[in-house]
C-alpha cells in the first residue's frame, strides 16, 4: 500500500486507506495470498529438489522461481534450505571421487589419452573437471605432452630412414633424386619443409 500511495503522489498511505479502506482491505487481503501462493511454490520447489538425483543447486532454483537471490530459500525455509546444501555437497563429493578415479585410470592407457577426448567421455566440462580435479588433470596434459614429444621423436627417425633408403635405392640406379621426387615416394604424409630438410641431411652421406 505504501508503494501504490507513493506512485500516485503521496508522502504514505494514510490518505487513501482513510478514504478508500475496503479498497485497500481487499487489496492487502490479494497481496497476502499471493505471497502464501509465493512461498508455497517455494516449499514445493524445494521438497521436490530432494527428490532428484542430483539435486539442482539453489542458483538454478532462484532463476526458475524469478528471485534475485537464494538467500530467500534461507530466510523462509531454513531446514530445507540446509538439507538441499547437504545434498548437494554429498552429490559433489560423490562426483568428484568418480572422476579422480576416472582420471587416474587414464594415467595407464595406451597411448595416453588428451584431456579434451577425456571431458569428451566423461561428458564433463574442460573448466568443471580442472575445477574438481586439477592435480589428476595436470598429470593428464603432461603425459600427453611428453607422449606426443616421444611420438614426434619416433616419427621424424622413421622419416630419416626412409629417406635414407630412397636415397640409397636411387643412388645405387645412378639417378640423383629431387626433393619432389623424394616427397612423391614417400607419399602426402610429411610436409615438403620436413622431407627437404632431412633430404638435405642424408645426401651428404652420399658424397
Amino acid at each position: 500500500m505504501y508503494q501504490l500511495a507513493v506512485d500516485l503522489g503521496y508522502v504514505n498511505e494514510g490518505y487513501i486507506q482513510n478514504k478508500f479502506p475496503e479498497l485497500c482491505s481487499a487489496i492487502r487481503q490479494k497481496i497476502k495470498k499471493n505471497n502464501e501462493a509465493r512461498i508455497s511454490t517455494m516449499e514445493r520447489a524445494l521438497r521436490n529438489a530432494l527428490n532428484h538425483e542430483p539435486p539442482p543447486s539453489l542458483d538454478e532454483l532462484r532463476k526458475r522461481l524469478g528471485y534475485s537471490c537464494s538467500s530467500v530459500f534461507k530466510n523462509h525455509f531454513p531446514l530445507l534450505y540446509e538439507e538441499v546444501m547437504t545434498r548437494r555437497r554429498l552429490h559433489r563429493g560423490k562426483k568428484i571421487l568418480e572422476l579422480t578415479k576416472a582420471l587416474q585410470s587414464a594415467l595407464s592407457d595406451v597411448p595416453a589419452p588428451s584431456l579434451v577426448s577425456l571431458c569428451k567421455s566423461l561428458n564433463t566440462p574442460e573448466h568443471t573437471l580442472e575445477k574438481l580435479c586439477p592435480r589428476e588433470c595436470a598429470s593428464i596434459r603432461a603425459r600427453y605432452r611428453h607422449a606426443r614429444a616421444d611420438s614426434s621423436v619416433r616419427r621424424k627417425e622413421q622419416l630419416r630412414q626412409d629417406v635414407r633408403k630412397i636415397l640409397r635405392k636411387l643412388h645405387g640406379e645412378g639417378k640423383h633424386p629431387t626433393i619432389k621426387q623424394v616427397g612423391d615416394l614417400l607419399g602426402s604424409r610429411n610436409s615438403w619443409f620436413e622431407v627437404s630438410a632431412v633430404v638435405a641431411t642424408i645426401r651428404t652421406e652420399f658424397r
